[in-house]
C-alpha cells in the first residue's frame, strides 16, 4: 500500500483509496472551464461535476504513486513535485533487524527479527539487553531436583537428560532397593513376604540368594536371660519358664539375676531386731536366732504396782543429767513419791515379790518435750501413743519394811524416764483390761487396767550406763482401778540420793513390760 503526503497547508491523505478532495458548489461551475473548480493545488485534479444540481467541484489527490508499499508517496502542492522516502521500521530496540516486508499483508509492512544475539548452541539461552543490546548465553537449567540424578543439556538436541548416578544393589534379593532423591543415598527395605511352614518350632526366612522362602531349622528361643528356662513347645513355640534359685540357706537371698544367673547375697543382717539385750545371728538351718544378753540392764522385767508415797518435806535434787532415746537434758528432782515394787501378773513370774530391786519417782522438771506416734507392744497388744510431757525419773531402790536398809549392790536394773502419754490421733482406742491377779509383797490383789498413762524408757543417769538409751525394754503405766485398798504402810529406802522413809497410802498405776519400735 503507498501512501500520499501533502506538504504545506494540505493535509496528508492515503493514495490508494483514491480520495478527493470536498466538493464545493460554484456558481457558474462548467466543465468547459477549468479555471472555475481551481483549488491551487497542483497535486489534484480538479473537476466540475454536473451531475449534481448545483454543479460542484472535487479534487482528486492522484498525482504521485510509484506503487512501492514499502516508501511514502509524497506530492508538493506548490509545485506538484513527487517523492518516495522509505517507511521507517525502527522499533528502537538494538537487539532487532527493522525492515519493510512489500509481501506482508494488513496496513502494517515493517518486520522486527530478534536475530542479533545466538552462539549456536542448543544448551544455552540466547539473551539480549534490550537497553544496550549486549548479548548473554546463561545454560539451560536442566536439574530435575533429584539427588540420584546426574542432570544434563544434550548439546545436538537441547534437551534435558537425567541419568542414574546412584546404583542400589545390596545383593540381596529380600530386599526393595532404592535411592532416596531427598539425600542421595541408598534404602533396602525388606520386601513383605511372610514365611511359616505351619511349625512354630522351626524358623523360615526369606533367602537373600533367591528371593524365596527357606528353613532355618530349629527356632532359637534363647532370650538372653539366664533366669529363663528356654524352650520350645510344637504347636505352641517358645516358652520362658522362671529358675528356682534355691540354696537352702536361710541365711542368704535366693536371687536371679538376669545376666548372671542364680546369686545367693548374705541376709543375715536382716536378724537384727534392734534389741541391744539380744544377741543376734543367723543359722542357715535356722535362721534368725535371738540370744537374751546377760549385759546388766538387758534382764526381763518384772511387771511394777505403783503405790501413792504420802507427801514430805524434801530438799530437791538439781543438776541430774539424763540421757534417753528422746535426747539429753538436766532436769531438777523433787519429792519422791510413786514407789514401784516387782509384781507377779497371773503367776506368770513367781520370783518377782521377793526382788530387792523397787523402782522411786522422782518428779523430774526439765523443757518440755513432745514426740508423736509411739509404738508399744506388750501382752495386751500394740497401742500407738503421743508423749505431751516429762514426769518422773525411776531410780532403783532398795526397800524394807522394818527398819532403814542399805543401798542395792550392783543393781541391774535401768533408770527410768517416765513420759506422760495419750492416744495417737487417729490409733485405735485401748480396749479396757479387767479382773487382772497380781501379787507384791504387799499381797494379792486384783486390777483393771483402764488406758495407757505413761511410758518409762531405759535412761543413763549422770553417765553412769551410756547403753541404757538404746535398751528397748520399756515400761507402759496404766491408770488402774482397784478393788481392795491397802493400809497406811510405812517403808524405808535407800538408792543413790539417799535413805528415806516412805508413807504408802494407796496403788496407783501398774506397769508393764513393754517393747518399743
Amino acid at each position: 500500500m503507498t501512501r500520499r503526503s501533502w506538504k504545506g497547508a494540505a493535509a496528508a491523505v492515503v493514495v490508494g483509496l483514491a480520495l478527493a478532495a470536498p466538493a464545493r458548489a460554484v456558481t457558474g461551475c462548467s466543465p468547459n472551464d477549468p479555471s472555475s473548480c481551481s483549488d491551487n493545488n497542483l497535486c489534484t485534479t480538479d473537476v466540475c461535476d454536473t451531475t449534481k444540481t448545483p454543479a460542484v467541484c472535487t479534487h482528486v489527490l492522484d498525482k504521485c504513486d510509484d506503487d512501492d508499499p514499502c516508501t511514502d508517496d509524497v506530492c508538493d502542492p506548490a509545485n506538484g513535485a513527487c517523492s518516495f522516502p522509505a517507511v521507517s521500521c525502527g522499533d528502537n530496540n538494538p537487539c532487532t533487524t527493522d525492515a519493510c516486508d512489500p509481501a506482508k499483508t494488513g496496513p502494517d509492512k515493517c518486520t522486527h527479527v530478534l536475530d542479533k544475539c545466538t552462539d549456536d548452541n542448543p544448551c544455552t539461552l540466547d539473551v539480549c539487553d534490550p537497553a544496550t543490546g549486549a548479548c548473554s548465553f546463561p545454560a539451560v537449567n536442566c536439574s530435575d531436583n533429584d539427588l540420584c540424578t546426574l542432570d544434563k543439556c544434550d548439546p545436538t538436541t537441547g534437551q534435558c537428560v537425567f541419568t542414574p548416578k546412584v546404583t542400589c544393589d545390596d545383593g540381596n534379593k529380600c530386599t526393595a532397593d532404592a535411592c532416596d532423591p531427598k539425600t542421595g543415598t541408598c534404602t533396602f527395605t525388606p520386601i513383605d513376604i511372610v514365611c511359616n511352614d505351619g511349625d512354630p518350632c522351626t524358623e523360615e526366612k526369606c533367602d537373600p540368594t533367591t528371593g524365596m522362602c527357606k528353613s532355618m531349622g530349629a527356632l532359637d528361643c534363647n532370650d538372653d536371660d539366664k533366669c529363663t528356662n528356654d524352650a520350645c513347645v510344637p504347636g505352641v513355640g517358645c516358652t520362658h519358664t522362671n529358675v528356682v534359685c534355691v540354696d537352702n540357706d536361710l541365711c542368704t537371698d535366693d536371687v536371679c539375676v538376669p545376666a548372671t544367673g542364680c546369686t545367693f547375697p548374705d541376709s543375715s543382717a536382716r536378724c537384727d531386731d534392734g534389741d541391744t539385750c539380744t544377741i543376734d545371728s543367723c543359722d542357715p538351718q535356722q535362721g534368725c536366732l535371738h540370744v537374751p544378753s546377760t549385759e546388766p540392764g538387758c534382764k526381763p522385767l518384772h511387771h511394777f504396782q505403783c503405790y501413792e508415797a504420802k507427801p514430805f518435806a524434801f530438799a530437791g535434787i538439781s543438776g541430774v543429767s539424763v540421757q534417753d532415746r528422746y535426747g539429753s537434758q538436766t532436769v531438777q528432782l523433787g519429792t519422791p513419791h510413786p514407789f514401784c515394787l516387782p509384781s507377779d501378773k497371773r503367776g506368770e513370774d513367781p520370783t518377782a515379790p521377793a526382788d530387792p530391786q523397787h523402782l522411786l519417782g522422782y518428779p523430774a522438771a526439765g523443757e518440755p518435750l513432745r514426740v508423736a506416734n509411739q509404738t508399744v507392744t506388750n501382752q495386751f497388744g500394740t497401742v500407738k501413743v503421743d508423749i505431751t510431757r516429762r514426769t518422773f525419773l525411776m531410780v532403783p531402790t532398795a526397800k524394807s519394811l522394818t527398819g532403814p536398809t542399805a543401798e542395792l549392790t550392783d543393781p541391774d536394773l535401768d533408770h527410768f524416764q517416765c513420759y506422760l502419754v495419750k492416744k495417737s490421733l487417729g490409733s485405735t482406742k485401748f480396749v479396757p483390761q479387767k479382773g487382772i491377779a497380781a501379787v507384791d509383797q504387799f499381797g494379792a490383789h486384783t486390777v483393771d487396767l483402764v488406758r495407757p498413762r505413761s511410758l518409762c524408757v531405759p535412761a543413763n543417769k549422770n553417765g553412769e550406763n551410756p547403753l541404757a538409751a538404746s535398751h528397748t525394754r520399756v515400761l507402759l503405766c496404766y491408770k488402774a482401778r482397784h478393788a481392795v485398798g491397802i493400809s497406811t504402810t510405812e517403808a524405808f529406802t535407800n538408792n543413790q540420793f539417799g535413805p528415806l522413809e516412805l508413807t504408802l497410802t494407796r496403788r496407783l498405776e501398774f506397769c508393764v513390760p513393754s517393747l518399743i519400735k
